[in-house]
């Protein structure tokens, strides 16, 4: 028994272009910090690691609110040899670009890992529906996803789940201060002081 999820899968929600709600690039990115925590508990469970192993946008499901669930653990029968950790990393990196693109294609991993990660030529790929992306924190994003994606050709000892989260933590903590920068601005000159600016309570529950 699940309970409802109110926005469909984040498949849904990034590339049906009917669906009246999109995803904003501040909720994209606490997606991926939710979506890796999920995997990163499962992965450092002490006597059996979980791994996912068929992680997509459509197995990403979005609640009322756009909290993430991870669903598909178990679905699957995983005897592949490249079914372990790194998958789920390499995963990760390929839901990263999918969040920042939009665009959900077989040649997409190998378009953008061609590109030279300038602001120029990223500006040219970032969703649109998105809003107006701060451009150093999509490089950020970028280049974390392009590290994940790229472990199967390049092993890389230092790079793991919770290295990834913690990246991602940081480069949330840099959006959500430019988004209450930005209400409280929009508040101050609309004529109403935002007091809900210095709060610690998730926007969610307000």
């Amino acid at each position: 028994v699940l309970e409802y999820m109110g926005n469909g899968s984040l498949r849904d929600m990034l590339f049906s272009r009917r669906r009246n709600r999109v995803l904003r690039w501040h909720d994209r990115i606490r997606i991926a910090t939710e979506v890796c925590s999920g995997l990163g508990f499962l992965n450092a469970a002490e006597l059996r690691p979980a791994i996912h192993c068929h992680l997509t946008p459509s197995k990403i499901l979005l609640d009322r609110h756009l909290i993430a669930k991870i669903t598909g653990f178990g679905l699957h029968e995983c005897h592949d040899e490249h079914c372990n950790i790194e998958s789920d990393l390499r995963a990760i990196g390929a839901l990263l670009m999918h969040l920042l693109t939009g665009r959900n294609w077989a040649g997409l991993v190998e378009e953008v890992m061609t590109v030279d990660i300038d602001r120029e030529a990223l500006g040219g790929v970032l969703d649109e529906m998105a809003g107006q992306w701060p451009l150093d924190l999509a490089r950020e994003l970028a280049g974390l996803a392009m590290r994940c994606m790229s472990i199967k050709s390049e092993p890389n000892l230092e790079l793991s789940i919770a290295r990834v989260l913690e990246e991602l933590n940081e480069i949330r903590r840099k959006g959500d201060e430019i988004v209450g920068r930005e209400r409280r601005k929009t508040n101050i000159n609309g004529g109403c002081i935002n007091r809900e600016g210095s709060s610690d309570v998730p926007s969610v529950f307000l």
